[in-house]
């Protein structure tokens, strides 16, 4: 039951014969936050909260106005590195593709699309592995449901790729 590369982490289970398989993503909701308190700033908030609304709301409205994929914008979401499933305490957070043709939706589509891919690729782990989810085995099917996002992943492992080569030489990521 034990990934040998460290991508999915692996306790035992309260169930005799069971395993509990889990990945942990050190950053998904907290980029949201994130993005909430330091890019959308204060006085965002507080036209929210004077409107009656939550700022989480507002920022969802305005991803739903940027299609699927955000134009091509990817968000990595790793602003405290990451755990699953790149095992890799020096990754960092991204944007990758950002144009002046992207507005501010995508910026929150991208970081919304950028936090589900992760989780995604947990279950896709799995399903690979051949472990279960609630009983029945994983499938790709899982990770759709889990994550549907038309996200480029082969983009954001471009974009791992490219951030691991500048770190192995010794240049600040």
């Amino acid at each position: 039951m034990r990934d040998p590369g460290g991508r999915v982490h692996t306790f035992c289970h309260a169930v005799p014969g069971a395993w509990h398989v889990m990945g942990v993503t050190q950053g998904a909701g907290l980029s949201l936050r994130w993005f909430r308190d330091e890019v959308a700033g204060p006085l965002e908030r507080a036209a929210a909260a004077t409107a009656g609304r939550d700022a989480y709301d507002v920022l969802a409205e305005q991803a739903a106005t940027a299609p699927a994929g955000s134009d091509g914008l990817v968000f990595l979401p790793y602003l405290m590195g990451e755990r699953t499933p790149h095992l890799d305490p020096q990754a960092r957070g991204v944007w990758f593709g950002l144009t002046a043709a992207h507005r501010r939706a995508h910026l929150v589509r991208s970081v919304l699309e950028g936090s589900a891919g992760p989780a995604r690729d947990v279950v896709l782990l799995n399903a690979g592995a051949g472990l279960f989810v609630a009983g029945r085995a994983a499938s790709v099917r899982d990770g759709i449901a889990l994550a549907a996002t038309a996200i480029d992943r082969g983009q954001a492992v471009a974009a791992l790729e490219a951030m691991a080569k500048v770190s192995q030489a010794g240049v600040a990521a």
